[in-house]
């Protein structure tokens, strides 16, 4: 995770760079740069699987395995913090810096958050079953990548409909003032409160999917 969040700062930076020398078209550069550097990173996990390269260098299996695992964790990550900006580009930082405040930006991102879960949700259903399709028969090395670009586009989803949650709660706490001792305990109470309820929300949906139980279907 770490080598991932590395990745990613630096890889924010470098489109903050190019933001500066395109100032007028933000969201299509980090579009573009997000799009190319998500289809670059799934081929090179796919290129770079240990089961292709242990025919070269057998005794080096575990070392390989473990490489593998952090270099592709650290990839999804940067992945992540980069769809993450490319959003953020162009659904809040076109939000004038004094009126990133107040209740009317609070209700904005509500709506901002709430907004990409229901897409976001929708969109992973669809890649899920594409990727569970894919999955059954992928033999070919391009089908192996596709695999691996629809893995890493779910955790891209569910990691920017968090972030832009984490924007929200951010707003209505005082999560983001100066941590005193008072600030950091109310932080503290904050994180446990959401914690638990994630918890509590978890814990409930599963009892109600381990609690139904499939009807045959009898074909007439």
């Amino acid at each position: 995770m770490c080598s991932g969040w590395a990745i990613g700062f630096a890889a924010v930076k470098w489109l903050g760079e190019l933001h500066r020398l395109d100032p007028e078209h933000p969201f299509v550069v980090s579009t573009a740069v997000s799009a190319a550097m998500t289809i670059g990173s799934a081929g090179l996990i796919c290129a770079l699987q240990p089961r292709l390269l242990r025919s070269q260098w057998a005794s080096l299996s575990p070392p390989l395995d473990d490489a593998w695992r952090l270099f592709s964790r650290a990839l999804s990550v940067a992945i992540m913090m980069l769809w993450t900006d490319t959003l953020a580009t162009v659904l809040i930082d076109s939000v004038p810096q004094e009126q990133q405040q107040g209740p009317l930006y609070q209700r904005m991102l509500f709506s901002v958050a709430l907004s990409l879960t229901a897409a976001c949700s929708l969109v992973n259903v669809r890649v899920v079953g594409w990727r569970r399709r894919l999955l059954s028969d992928a033999t070919k090395p391009a089908e192996r990548a596709l695999v691996h670009l629809a893995l890493m586009t779910e955790l891209t989803l569910g990691f920017v409909v968090g972030s832009f949650w984490t924007r929200f709660v951010v707003s209505i706490t005082n999560l983001a003032d100066y941590p005193t001792l008072a600030v950091t305990a109310k932080d503290a109470l904050t994180a446990a409160l959401l914690t638990g309820g994630a918890a509590l929300w978890l814990v409930a949906l599963g009892s109600r999917s381990s609690g139904q139980v499939r009807r045959p279907i009898h074909k007439s």
